[in-house]
């Protein structure tokens, strides 16, 4: 709910001013910063099923993150999905690519670089952050801080854009954020054309920018 968001929020601001568990953002001041958040289980690692009540092991070896993608398409989202939400929101912001920091949150799970070439190749220049290995909390803090944040099917996100003020890119089968109450900066976009709600990010946009502006002048964590 709205009420339980501002408590989070609160309580992540007040976390942010204290030295003592403030966590250290690396994102540049003066660039627009657009973070993916990339699922821990979306490695190239044999995850286990079940079958009959046996359990098996899927996935493993050299596949891409597409490759991999397709054997779990209710959870995780393709390299084409990625880029074209990305293309939107640089162009609906209304600023240049060469202000712009594309940042992949990993959750910290180190993957083989075939999980990154897909979409390397396709949004040039973009960041992959592992994390820093020691605290969950630093990849949270970076993906809520991001002025884009581009969500994955996950509780994860769910946490991250709870404690956002940025605008929400979720997918259309992203169940955890979609059916929350209060996130007045979410955008549905489909996870099959990657195509986004222009109207609701121009309206997430300008309150993003504006909560922005006005935490910078009360010297606020941004």
């Amino acid at each position: 709910t709205a009420e339980m968001r501002d408590w989070f929020l609160a309580a992540h601001d007040a976390a942010q001013r204290d030295a003592a568990t403030r966590v250290p953002l690396s994102f540049r001041r003066d660039r627009v910063v657009v973070a993916l958040h990339f699922r821990s289980p979306d490695t190239k690692a044999p995850l286990p099923i079940y079958k009959n009540g046996t359990k098996e092991y899927v996935g493993g070896g050299e596949q891409s993150h597409d490759e991999f993608c397709a054997m779990w398409p209710d959870k995780c989202v393709t390299s084409s999905y990625y880029e074209r939400v990305v293309g939107q929101a640089v162009r609906w912001a209304g600023v240049s690519r060469d202000e712009v920091d594309v940042v992949l949150f990993t959750e910290g799970k180190p993957k083989a670089q075939a999980q990154y070439d897909d979409l390397q190749a396709k949004i040039p220049g973009l960041q992959v952050r592992r994390g820093n290995g020691s605290t969950f909390a630093s990849d949270i803090a970076h993906l809520a801080a991001a002025d884009v944040l581009v969500t994955a099917n996950s509780g994860v996100s769910l946490i991250a854009a709870t404690l956002s003020r940025g605008v929400l890119l979720v997918g259309s089968n992203h169940d955890y954020i979609r059916q929350s109450d209060g996130l007045p900066n979410r955008v549905s976009c489909d996870v099959a054309t990657g195509a986004c709600d222009r109207r609701a990010f121009a309206a997430g946009w300008r309150r993003a920018v504006e909560s922005k502006c006005a935490r910078r002048g009360a010297a606020q964590p941004v």
